[in-house]
């Protein structure tokens, strides 16, 4: 296993955010022992720049990632949602409303993400729109990417009562606990939907701490 999994399930929490190797989020070092690191080789200690999403340790590892601390064991879990509808607010994003079946809910905090679990074991990362008080379902914004393999292959396939698998939570883009400082909220495209449920979350949470939010697009048509 990768060295963020093996973190994550011990109860340690390193950042993180696509756990694909594109973020470099997860940036850290190797102080002591070797890994193969994906997209960047064999890695042996003293080493830096490493990610650590993309990391499998060849022996023991003692890492230094940029943050480190102690959080309750992450518990996950993997439900088959049913599209409820599918609205299209702009010409080239989707708003994927799903219901999660009868008795069952999604825990996550807001600014949190989800993957979706494709059928030749790909995934596909998004965050959930709606804030955690409304988690008996989920509400995806998707831009459509040209050539994308979801947004393309998947998405016009989409109708009421289509099952899309998907596993959750992931991710630490939330709202820090510093009540009196402003939020600046910065989001370019379809990144306005963790913002969504992280402003949504405070209005429900009765919240007076001061949000902006700025969101950057191509056209006005794009603020949907």
């Amino acid at each position: 296993e990768t060295v963020l999994d093996a973190a994550d399930r011990a109860g340690y929490a390193i950042p993180y955010s696509c756990r694909k190797g594109v973020c470099s989020s997860c940036r850290g070092g190797i102080a002591a022992g070797e890994a193969m690191v994906r997209g960047q080789g064999h890695q042996t200690g003293p080493a830096d720049e490493v990610l650590l999403c993309q990391a499998r340790p060849l022996s023991d590892l003692e890492i230094t990632p940029a943050r480190i601390q102690k959080v309750e064991p992450v518990q996950r879990k993997i439900l088959d949602a049913k599209v409820r509808k599918v609205v299209r607010p702009a010409p080239d994003v989707a708003v994927i409303h799903l219901r999660l079946p009868i008795g069952q809910r999604a825990p996550f905090r807001a600014g949190q993400y989800l993957r979706v679990l494709m059928e030749d074991d790909d995934s596909r990362n998004y965050s959930m729109a709606n804030p955690p008080q409304k988690n008996d379902g989920l509400e995806l914004h998707i831009r459509h990417v040209p050539g994308g393999k979801f947004s393309e292959q998947v998405l016009g396939t989409l109708d009421k009562g289509t099952v899309l698998r998907v596993e959750l939570p992931y991710g630490e883009f939330c709202l820090s606990d510093e009540d009196g400082m402003d939020a600046v909220l910065l989001a370019t495209g379809t990144g306005f939907a963790p913002m969504k449920s992280l402003i949504e979350n405070q209005i429900a949470l009765g919240a007076e701490r001061p949000l902006k939010l700025y969101w950057g697009v191509n056209t006005e048509a794009d603020l949907y």
